[in-house]
């Protein structure tokens, strides 16, 4: 939906002053991909790759340095990146290890991370005119009760 589209929508449709006034909520989402983040699940399994490996290096450092209980990838990659060559180890097995850490996080997401968070009957509108031509007309409004129907006061 264009800036336009939506501004002519505000004045037509939720405006105080608009001839065809109707309640609305918008919810806006943002066309850049997310930062992927490292699950909890991702962490243990690249841990258990570096015992798989032989890799003794002090897991309790990284786990310190990544205070976040998801941080994101590239957090991630940096820390480790660090304990890796504080604890020595070869430049050629460390970049090996590292390389797996996208495939990781994928294999891994983070509970809820990619899901659009749109709460149970709430309807996406990605083209107006089509949502347009799906919407029927209502009834014309009703009195709530009929005049001649009202208690008449004792005199």
């Amino acid at each position: 939906m264009e800036k336009q589209e939506v501004l002519d929508l505000f004045r037509e449709r939720a405006h105080p002053q608009a001839k065809k006034r109707a309640k609305l909520s918008i919810h806006l989402q943002s066309q850049m991909p997310q930062i992927p983040r490292v699950s909890t699940e991702a962490m243990k399994a690249f841990e258990t790759r570096l015992q798989e490996a032989n890799i003794i290096v002090d897991i309790a450092a990284a786990r310190e340095e990544l205070q976040e209980a998801n941080p994101t990838a590239t957090d991630f990659v940096n820390a480790w990146r660090e304990v890796l060559t504080e604890d020595r180890v070869s430049i050629v097995d460390a970049q090996d290890l590292i390389e797996q850490i996208p495939a990781l996080v994928e294999r891994y997401p983070v509970s809820g991370e990619g899901a659009d968070g749109l709460p149970a009957g709430v309807m996406r509108i990605g083209e107006l005119k089509a949502f347009k031509a799906t919407l029927q007309i209502s009834d014309p409004p009703k009195p709530l009760v009929e005049w001649n129907d009202l208690p008449t006061p004792n005199l």
